[in-house]
Parts: C-alpha cells; structure tokens; sequence
C-alpha cells in the first residue's frame, strides 16, 4: 500500500543516511526529548522516546542548540507510546508524518495537526481511548491502516479532500463516532474500516468511490439510512452485517452484485428495492448474523428486478416476517405469481423463503436445503407433483406450518426436513411404496416426535407402520381413495367470491380445474377445493 511504501523510505532515510549527533535535548516544560541528526543535506532534528512527556505538548518545528537551528522534521517511532500522561499534542507542519508515535496514549485528548503533515501511519493513535477531537490538514493525502482504531471516544471527524484511499481498520471500534464526511476524491475504502462504529449515524458515500472492501461498516448498529452509489459495482461480504439500526437501503443502478452476509442482520431493515443490474445475491445476504446475534426479521419487502439471474438459497434465511416479493416483467429466471409468496430458481431448483401461502411452481423439481427454513409465519405450502426432492431442514422451524401434503413422485426426503414444526396437524403421504426416513424428518426439538396425523393412500397403512421414520406417527390413516381426506369443499357465496385460482402446479386457471385447486378470496382468506 502506498502508506507502507511511503514509511518504508521514510524510516530508511532516518535511519540509513543519517548519523546520530552527540547533541540531545530535552524540552524543559513538556520533557519531549529530541536528538539532532546529520546527512548529506545539513543537519536535522527528530522526536526520540520521551516517557516523562506530560501534559499539553506541542512538537516544536525547531530546536536551537549551541547557537544552531535544527528543524525538526521527524517523531520517531513509539516515541510517546502508553504515555499516560500527555493530554494533548501539536503536530507542527514540519514533521512529514506520523507513525504510530501516539499508539495507547489512553489520557490523550485533543490533537492538531498543522499543514505540511502528509500522512498519517498505521496505528499512529491506536488505541486512544480518551482522544475527542482530531484535525486533520489538506496537505494529509494518506492515512494509514488502524491509525485511529478503538479511539472509542472520538465523536466526529473529517476526511480531507484529496485523499484517495482509508486503508483497513482506520477507524475500527470508534464507539463515540457520530459522523463521518468522506470527500469527493475518495475512491477505496477498505476491510473494517468502520466496523463497529456502534454510534455512527450519517455517512455519505461520494459516487467517486468505486470499491468497498468487507466488513467496512459491519456493527454500525445507529446507522440509519445509507446510499450505495453506483459506481461501486459489487457490494462486498458482510459490508453493512449487523448494521440494527438500518431502515432503509438506497442501491442505486451500477451495482451489479450483494454479497455474502452483505445485510446479515440487519433486523430494521423494513423495505429493500434492487435495482435493475444487480444479478447475483449471494448466501446469506439478508439472513441470520451469528456475528451480532439478529436476523432481518422485519424485512416485510422485496424487490427482484429482471436482471437477478442468482440467489443463494440462505439470501433470506429467517426472514420471518417477509410477507411481499414483487418480480420485475422480463425476469427469465424467476416466478412471482400474484397471490404466490415465493420466488422459485428453475435453473439450479433453489427456492427463495416463502411467506403466510406459498404456491411452488409446476416447473420446480426439487425443493432445496433451508429453503423455506426459519419461516415463522408460512402456514401453508403447496408442493407440486412435479417435485421429486425435498432437501435438509427445507421447512425446518416453520412452526405456524398447519399442514402438508407430500406428492407421489418424491423419492428422498432430507434430514430434519420438518424438523420442529410443531404446528402441524396434518401431513398426507401421496408415496404409494414408503422409504426410510430419518427419524428427524418430523422430530420436535423437544425430542419429541409430532402428534400430526398421518393420511396415507388407501391399502398402505401397514407398509407405512413397517417403515423406519414414518412409523413413529401414532396416528396413520389410510384415505378412501387418493386424495387428501382433509380437503375442504367450498361453496362460493356472493358476499365472499373468488377472486384468483391456481391448479396444483401453480398455474393460475380461470374455472376450476380436476384436482386440488387454491382459491383466494375476496376476503383474502385461502381455500383448497378439490374437484373430482
């Protein structure tokens, strides 16, 4: 990195070129001590260790010893480090830049830094915990890796124009920080730059900036509302994860990728809209934080435009209270039906968390791992007959899930598929020759096994109760003939009508269809008919 480059000739050409004078002093007021240095250039004089430093210190631009000036241009190294008893400091234009000189001065209050200063080092005030204020000069064009990580008590600080880049951890654990102006000129923010600024309520981010590394503002639990611009084209994992506080998310058209964790946790988050050009949303994008112990749980809103071509299947994992997915026209890959609560990736089979009703598509084969995981408040699903699998934990803790039917044609089901499901009361098996399940697949996470009825085709009953997993229902029955039992028969009144209808597959029909049809009605409730 350029910082590191830069110190890296800076502490040569202290240490390489230079010889060490007999000449030292020591500041009678402040006890800094500073040593005179000689090159081929003239003579020069630099801050050395000074432990008895105390008080309001200001480095002096020059020392005169024996009659002779020396222009003080450099404070070395861990010269003040863990001094507890320097209060504030002022840094004078003549020094070329800061190193971690202050790092762990834990009483150290207030800093000015004058112009002429042009950088600030790696953990030049690391670990400061009582430094509120800090002024940082025009002429500052880097600043270094944690050079003010943990300073919990800083408040506020601005980001002069012409820096280009904020290196990694710079401002990691600033509690107290407020707020932040970044300038025009900036184009990188780097990993953790942020990273649990609990405080911090307002940042802009300049449409100069191109790149956000991870985790830059992960644990900014006040952050409120942020705005990616477009000039940054990959939101990267775990950016904002954890981020409690935030409402609202503004992407505005460039970005073409969310990534992992990327809004993990961020349980305020009510509405997300993303823009047409954004194709990837990656695992876990706005699920569960294991890192800040939260889900995005009042997540109510989603927004898919055309252009998503990829969602992982944990994108939305215990998003509970989801209840609206809105599918831009034009979207090849994905299906929103109109009373369908579900988003359905045909090309890899993966399916987007469901909500209250969820019809799944005929086109989908297999119902992947978590799909439906966590979903609090689907309390029906409806598994078309094209559907072949049903993946691990795929509905695992949906505990309002009443009841589910279970076609003909799956041949595997995973492990802990219904896993603590307690609220259901019934479950139909349409599979005419019974396989062993793992006893998990309907376990309580009491270790329980659930008291639903079992409703099995007609002749089965005792190949069912012979077999491993499903035996352990205490309550088999075996169905007249084919079709679920506990099928209400609807008549339609004119106060209450139908208003939308979908077959089986999940294909919206105009009449009734032979079979089991979903019906909305005007009321908003949902009926199942079956038609023979």
């Amino acid at each position: 990195m350029k910082t590191k480059r830069l110190l890296s000739v800076l502490t040569l050409a202290v240490l390489l070129p230079y010889t060490a004078l007999a000449e030292e002093w020591q500041d009678p007021i402040t006890k800094v001590n500073y040593e005179t240095m000689s090159s081929s250039n003239g003579y020069y004089a630099i801050v050395v260790k000074s432990p008895k430093a105390t008080g309001d210190i200001t480095i002096r631009s020059t020392i005169t010893i024996n009659g002779y000036q020396y222009p003080v241009t450099y404070i070395w190294t861990q010269a003040f480090e863990d001094n507890n008893n320097i209060t504030s400091v002022t840094i004078p234009g003549s020094i070329i830049g800061i190193d971690p000189a202050f790092c762990g001065c834990s009483n150290l209050k207030e800093v000015t830094i004058q112009e002429g200063v042009t950088y600030i080092g790696t953990s030049a005030f690391r670990n400061c915990s009582s430094l509120t204020q800090v002024t940082i000069p025009k002429s500052v064009t880097d600043i270094g890796n944690t050079a003010f990580a943990n300073c919990s008590s800083l408040t506020s600080v601005t980001i002069p124009e012409g820096i280009t880049r904020i290196e990694s951890w710079t401002f990691q654990g600033c509690s107290s920080l407020k707020e932040v102006v970044i300038p025009s000129t900036m184009t990188f923010i780097g990993g953790y730059v942020f990273a649990n600024c609990s405080s911090l309520e307002s940042v802009t981010i300049p449409e100069t900036v191109t790149f956000i590394a991870d985790y830059a503002f992960s644990g900014c639990s006040s952050l409120t509302e942020v705005t990616i611009p477009g000039s940054v084209t990959d939101i990267r994992p775990s950016t904002f994860e954890g981020c409690s506080g935030l409402t609202e998310v503004i992407i505005q058209e460039g970005v073409t990728s969310i990534g992992k964790k990327a809004f993990s946790g961020c349980s305020g988050l009510t509405k997300v809209t993303i823009p047409e050009g954004v194709t990837t949303i990656g695992e876990n994008a706005f699920s569960y934080s294991y890192n800040y112990n939260s889900s995005c749980y009042n997540l109510t809103q989603i927004t898919i435009p055309s252009s998503v071509t990829s969602i992982s299947n944990t994108a939305f994992s215990e998003c509970s209270g989801l209840t609206s997915i809105i599918v831009e026209s034009g979207n090849t890959v994905y299906d929103s039906r109109d009373n369908c609560n579900a988003i359905i990736e045909t090309a890899s089979n993966t399916l987007f968390l469901g909500c209250q009703n969820t019809v799944i598509p005929s086109s989908v084969t297999s119902i992947g791992d978590y799909a439906f995981g966590g979903c609090t408040s689907l309390t029906e699903v409806t598994i078309p007959s094209s559907v072949t699998s049903i993946g691990n934990s795929a509905f695992r803790g949906c505990t309002s899930l009443t009841e589910v039917t279970i076609p003909s044609n799956v041949t595997s089901i995973g492990n802990s598929a219904f896993y603590n499901c307690r609220g259901l009361t019934s479950v139909t098996s349409l599979i005419q020759e019974p396989y062993i399940i793992n006893p998990n697949v309907f376990e309580l996470s009491d270790y329980s096994f659930t008291t639903a009825t079992l409703y099995v085709p007609k002749g089965t009953k005792e190949k069912y109760k012979a077999t491993a997993g499903w035996n352990q229902f205490t309550n088999i029955v075996e169905m007249e003939d084919d079709d679920p039992t506990n099928v209400e028969a609807i008549t339609n009144h004119s106060e209450n009508m139908v208003t939308e209808r979908y077959a089986l597959g999940g294909q919206r029909v105009s009449g009734q269809q032979r079979g089991l049809n979903i019906e909305r009605m005007s009321d908003g409730t949902i009926k199942k008919v079956m038609v023979r």
